[in-house]
């Protein structure tokens, strides 16, 4: 079966991550964004990426200074183009991912790396360290924008087939009641 694990930021649901890459030693492991995890020697899965996906603008990422941590990527660096700098960088298939949307509803890396997988004929995508928490404190969370779309991806991926692994404590494909059959709490 052909796997990846996506690798968040989220520490509620990373424990499980290190336990599915021992079960599933064949299974890729995709990352995003902070490029100093890429190349942080603290980080257990370093040498485990198989994919880094930076899809800000590059004006974005050189602002940032991640030009040259996505430089030593040792992984396929998934950009939305190809750059001089980045040895191993190749372009985002936005047009093909646009074609498997009825709705291009994009709004965030997740999605694309969902589409991406979809696209690349992966039959189980397992999300770790990525909850897209609709709250965050006691007030809503930027990432509350930006969870629809995911789960939109995520639909799609079980309606062809697609295992979709969501650890217990990740907040994605969850809901506090069930509409019409539980009450909501205040």
């Amino acid at each position: 079966m052909k796997r990846v694990a996506f690798h968040g930021f989220v520490p509620t649901s990373l424990p499980e991550l290190a336990d599915y890459l021992r079960q599933h030693k064949d299974a890729e492991l995709w990352g995003f964004n902070a490029s100093q995890r890429l190349v942080d020697t603290g980080n257990k899965h370093r040498s485990r990426y198989t994919r880094w996906y930076e899809l800000h603008s590059p004006e974005q990422f050189e602002k940032d200074g991640d030009v040259e941590n996505l430089a030593r990527a040792d992984c396929r660096v998934i950009l939305q183009r190809p750059h001089p700098a980045i040895p191993l960088s190749e372009s985002f298939p936005i047009e093909e991912v646009k074609a498997l949307l009825i709705y291009p509803y994009i709004t965030n890396s997740i999605t694309m790396m969902v589409m991406h997988a979809i696209l690349d004929g992966f039959e189980e995508i397992a999300l770790f360290g990525i909850d897209m928490a609709i709250r965050m404190g006691d007030g809503p969370s930027e990432l509350s924008e930006q969870r629809p779309s995911v789960e939109y991806a995520l639909g799609i991926a079980v309606g062809r087939g697609i295992s979709v692994i969501v650890p217990d404590a990740c907040d994605l494909l969850k809901t506090d009641v069930i509409y019409g059959y539980e009450e909501h709490q205040d």
